[in-house]
């Protein structure tokens, strides 16, 4: 899946990753905060993997 997408995904689920270009490549970031907020995105992950 590409980064776009991923992040379109990620965000239709609650998560918010930043998706940027860069030397031709797709990048996603992910900021974790709380155990709570882990999970959530450990299990938005999960449906997406």
């Amino acid at each position: 899946m590409n980064g776009k997408k991923f992040t379109e995904e990620m965000m239709k689920r609650g998560v918010g990753v930043r998706y940027w270009e860069f030397n031709n490549q797709q990048w996603s970031r992910v900021s974790m905060g709380t155990p709570e907020q882990m999970n959530h995105f450990a299990e938005a992950f999960r449906q997406l993997s």
